[in-house]
């Protein structure tokens, strides 16, 4: 015998209709949720990739940090990081080579008006980048074991990274931590160099581990950035604890650094109560990038 099905009465297809369109709207706001999440997600990348590229430029226009006044550097036993730039013959040659391509990384972009001033001059950056990295890698090469032939490795990185050229950027960059210790002041920039490239190639694991090493550092140059970059990466490896425990971390411990806001739209996202700067935290007075 066929059962008889029952039709709906107007009370429950009310109350049907109800619940449908609650759970569109849960629905609906979980979207637009997760949506913002991603925006925010792509802005701090964005500054994130600025960042790395600021230490670029800062590690090539500060050379009274990187290696003494390299102009005089022949004069005396200026150093650079945990080297000693000219105690050894070999060292005052390959600090020498590397001045002469830092020329080439700082030479001027546009039209050569004087051929005959011998100062390079390139159409675009990245004829211009590729023409430092050409020579920073001769220097790596013929000077290797000397504190210029280190550093040029760093620079190698740091001009693939503006090319794009991200494996290269990721080899040089691992050569340059290879030949350096955990006490080098320069180390945190092959840490945030190498994070760049194996974000850039979508190596979030990999990201994260290079900046948790930066971290972990005695300098603490740009632990503010580091800071920022593992709070975005580890939104994007499904770890918002983790995420959220580093961006609090930068606020309590940074309060006056540029990047504090950030921290504070990308907590927003994750929900829950945001903890406030320690009283009396002491000012952020590392060195601005």
């Amino acid at each position: 015998m066929t059962k008889k099905i029952k039709p709906k009465t107007d009370k429950e297809a009310e109350k049907l209709s109800a619940a449908e369109a609650k759970a569109k709207e849960e629905q609906e706001a979980e979207a637009k949720k997760a949506a913002d999440a991603e925006a925010m997600a792509a802005a701090v990348q964005d500054e994130f990739q600025a960042r790395g590229f600021e230490l670029v430029e800062w590690v090539h226009h500060n050379p009274s940090v990187v290696v003494g006044v390299i102009a005089i550097v022949v004069l005396g036993g200026l150093g650079f990081g945990v080297w000693t730039v000219v105690d050894r013959g070999n060292n005052t040659e390959a600090s020498a080579a590397y001045a002469k391509a830092q020329k080439l990384w700082e030479a001027p972009i546009g039209e050569d008006t004087d051929k005959d001033d011998g100062v390079p001059v390139y159409k675009d950056v990245a004829e211009r980048s590729k023409a430092a990295r050409t020579a920073f890698m001769g220097v790596a090469a013929q000077h290797k074991g000397t504190g210029a032939g280190t550093l040029a490795q760093l620079s190698v990185g740091h001009a693939s990274l503006k090319l794009g050229e991200l494996d290269a950027a990721i080899t040089a960059y691992n050569a340059f931590l290879a030949a350096t210790d955990a006490k080098d002041e320069l180390r945190f920039a092959g840490y945030a160099g190498l994070a760049a490239a194996l974000d850039g190639k979508g190596d979030t694991k990999g990201a994260i581990k290079a900046l948790e090493d930066e971290l972990a550092l005695m300098n603490k140059t740009d632990n503010d950035g580091a800071l920022l970059g593992l709070g975005r990466l580890y939104v994007r490896d499904g770890d918002p604890a983790k995420a959220r425990a580093r961006l609090e971390t930068l606020i309590e411990e940074f309060p006056e650094s540029s990047l504090k806001a950030r921290a504070d739209e990308l907590l927003a996202t994750l929900g829950g109560p945001t903890k406030t700067p320690k009283e009396g935290a002491p000012k952020d007075e590392k060195k601005t990038l």
